[in-house]
């Protein structure tokens, strides 16, 4: 064993450029595969940072035109009659200009309703999130900020919680702050309560979708398939009482981790295939 080591060192050092574009090459294959094996754990068999989370869902609607957002009266019919999940919450991510708090800046920033929490099962840092009863009760504009929004743009002062910041020239009490674990939907820096919009009298409309997105939490034991068919019947009742404005629209739902990486996974799978063949 010793002489085999010796005659094989004797025959790199002879042929150095050959050693070395070996080396290289090896070095190459094998880490361009960590790389890509590392990327495709944490996106494809890394679980979502949320409580029981193969029990959360990804729900739009789908019609002629291929997949849509909901509006805002399906979705509260939704909420109201379905039987399957525990928690069912809409939300709407936008660009918004923050103010008052050094340099003005556009971030992305998320209007929810008050079950996103819930449906999430996501707590705090500091404060508190806000609800449907008390903060609808008492008019004031509130916000939950992003633990990392909070560092950068608050210097993670702990007194935060009853200052406000002012978005888009309103001015919001912030309230709490959530971990950065807290990834859904990708790109927010701060959440804000979407009842106030619903207001508007647009939003009453069946036939106007304002960029509503759902996520839901399936109650204990009830199945994706179960609660497809629970939806999939409350929309073909909609489609009966409003013929004029849900004809060929119904409710889908996808389990939330294949929503996120869905478009992804093909293209990590050949790509983890493509670096395997180069090693």
């Amino acid at each position: 064993m010793l002489t085999d080591l010796r005659s094989a060192f004797r025959q790199l050092v002879r042929a150095p450029l050959h050693t070395v574009t070996v080396v290289l090459i090896l070095a190459l294959g094998i880490g361009a595969n960590a790389a890509i094996f590392s990327l495709v754990r944490s996106v494809l068999l890394k679980p979502l940072p949320y409580p029981d989370a193969e029990r959360l869902v990804f729900l739009q609607q789908q019609q002629n035109i291929g997949l849509s957002p909901f509006s805002w009266p399906n979705f509260q019919d939704l909420k109201r009659d379905n039987r399957s999940f525990e928690a069912l919450a809409v939300y709407n991510r936008s660009t918004y200009t923050v103010t008052g708090r050094g340099t003005a800046e556009q971030t992305g920033g998320t209007a929810a309703s008050a079950d996103f929490f819930r449906v999430l099962g996501v707590s705090p840092i500091l404060g508190r999130v806000f609800t449907e009863s008390k903060d609808s009760e008492s008019g004031q504009k509130v916000v939950v900020l992003r633990e990392s929004f909070w560092r950068r743009k608050l210097g993670a002062d702990p007194a935060v919680i009853g200052q406000t910041l002012n978005i888009n020239s309103q001015p919001y009490v912030i309230v709490g702050v959530l971990p950065n674990a807290v990834m859904n939907p990708a790109g927010t820096d701060f959440w804000i309560p979407i009842t106030p919009m619903s207001k508007n009298d647009g939003w009453q409309n069946r036939r106007n979708q304002p960029g509503l997105f759902s996520f839901g939490r399936l109650k204990p034991g009830v199945t994706i398939d179960q609660a497809k068919a629970d939806i999939l019947a409350i929309g073909q009742r909609l489609q009966r009482d409003f013929p004029s404005d849900n004809s060929g629209i119904l409710p889908v739902m996808q389990p939330l981790m294949a929503a996120l990486v869905g478009s992804y996974r093909e293209s990590l799978f050949l790509l983890l295939a493509a670096v395997g063949l180069l090693l």
